[in-house]
C-alpha cells in the first residue's frame, strides 16, 4: 500500500357444597399464600416482578432491560439456529430454548449489577430511593426543567427530552460516579503501595506518556523541524492527531509523499522516534487509586450479584415477553 493511500486510510479511521366449597376456597388460599411466599416476598409491591435483596424491581423496569434485549436476542437466534424473526419467533423453541425465554434471562443478567449499584449507594447512605418510580419522577422533573430552558433560550447540554431508557443509563452512570468517589476514599485509608504498586504495574500503558516524533516539514515554503509529543496534542485537534499517528508508524528516514491539509500540500520526514516512558508511581497515585477502587468495586459488586437473593413473581416474570 502507498504512502498515500496509507495516508487516505488514516484520515478515516480519525444496550360442592358450602362446606366443601369452604374448606376447598381455605385450601386454595392457604396454597396462594404459600406460593406468595416464594414468589412474591411480603412487603413487595403490586406489579413486582422481582425482589433482589428485598428490593422490588417492577415490571415497568424489567421490561426497560427486555426490550432493549430485542436486537441481541434476535441476532443470537440467527447465528445459532438460523432462525428469521416471524409472527411466531418469539415463543417458537430453538433448541429447547425460546427467544423470549433467552432474552429475560439476558435482560435479568443486565438488570442485576444495576440494580446491585443503586442498592450499594442506599447502604452507603447516598441514595434515598432505589425504587423506578422514584427514577421516573426525577426524569419528569428533569424533562420540565429543560423544556423550561429551552423555552427561555437558555442553552441545555445533552438530549432535550429524556425517555424512560435513555435517562436510565444516564443515571446509572452519574450514580456509578458517586459510588465509584465513595469507594475511592474507603480505599485511601485500608489499601498499602505494595497493592498500588502491583495496580500500577497492571496498568502500566495508562500511565505512557506517548512518543516524541521530531520531522522535518516540508512545505512550498521552505523546510522546518517540529516536534510532536503524544501526551500534548489537543483532544480537539483531529488533524495534527492523524498526522501523528500517521508518522508513528513510519520509521525514522522515511519521507512521505505530499498529504493534503488544512494548510496546503505538506510532505514530512522522521529524524527521531523516542519513547518517553511512563508517569512516575509517585505523580501517578491518586489515578491509580482510583483504578484499584474501582477494580475493588466492581469485584464487590459481581460479589453481590452472585450472592444475590432473588424471588420471583414467577406468573408476572414469564408474562412478560417481546413481540
Amino acid at each position: 500500500m502507498s504512502t498515500k493511500a496509507s495516508w487516505s486510510a488514516a484520515k478515516k479511521t480519525n444496550k360442592k357444597n358450602k362446606t366443601a366449597i369452604c374448606a376447598a376456597v381455605a385450601c386454595a388460599l392457604a396454597l396462594v399464600a404459600a406460593a406468595l411466599v416464594v414468589f412474591m416476598p411480603r412487603g413487595v409491591p403490586e406489579g413486582a416482578v422481582l425482589t433482589i435483596d428485598g428490593y422490588p424491581v417492577t415490571a415497568e423496569e424489567f421490561a426497560l432491560f427486555l426490550n432493549d434485549r430485542r436486537a441481541a436476542t434476535a441476532s443470537y437466534f440467527y447465528k445459532e439456529h438460523g432462525a428469521e424473526v416471524d409472527q411466531g419467533f418469539w415463543d417458537r423453541e430453538y433448541g429447547g430454548l425460546t427467544p423470549n425465554r433467552y432474552a429475560r434471562q439476558t435482560a435479568l443478567d443486565e438488570l442485576m449489577p444495576a440494580k446491585m449499584e443503586s442498592i450499594l449507594l442506599k447502604e452507603r447512605g447516598l441514595l434515598e430511593d432505589v425504587s423506578y418510580g422514584a427514577l421516573m419522577a426525577e426524569m419528569e422533573r428533569t424533562n420540565a426543567e429543560r423544556a423550561e430552558k429551552i423555552a427561555a433560550g437558555e442553552v441545555v447540554y445533552g438530549l432535550s427530552e429524556y425517555k424512560p431508557l435513555e435517562f436510565y443509563f444516564y443515571t446509572r452512570s452519574n450514580r456509578w460516579t458517586r459510588l465509584l468517589d465513595s469507594e475511592t476514599e474507603l480505599q485511601r485509608g485500608k489499601v498499602g503501595d505494595t497493592a498500588l504498586r502491583e495496580t500500577y504495574n497492571n496498568n502500566l500503558p495508562y500511565f505512557s506518556l506517548g512518543l516524541e516524533i521530531t520531522a522535518e516539514k516540508i512545505t512550498a515554503a521552505g523546510k522546518e523541524t517540529i516536534t510532536l509529543k503524544q501526551a500534548d496534542i489537543p483532544k480537539e485537534s483531529n488533524e495534527l492527531q492523524t498526522i501523528f499517528d500517521f508518522l508513528s508508524q513510519m520509521t525514522e528516514g522515511e519521507e512521505t509523499e505530499e498529504l493534503e491539509l488544512s494548510e496546503g500540500m505538506v510532505r514530512f520526514k522522521v529524524l527521531d522516534k523516542e519513547d518517553m516512558g511512563s508517569t512516575p508511581f509517585e505523580d501517578a497515585r491518586e489515578s491509580v487509586l482510583r483504578i484499584y477502587a474501582e477494580e475493588s468495586l466492581r469485584g464487590l459488586i459481581d460479589e453481590r450479584v452472585s450472592k444475590a437473593r432473588v424471588k420471583f413473581n414467577n406468573g408476572l416474570y414469564e408474562a412478560l415477553k417481546i413481540g
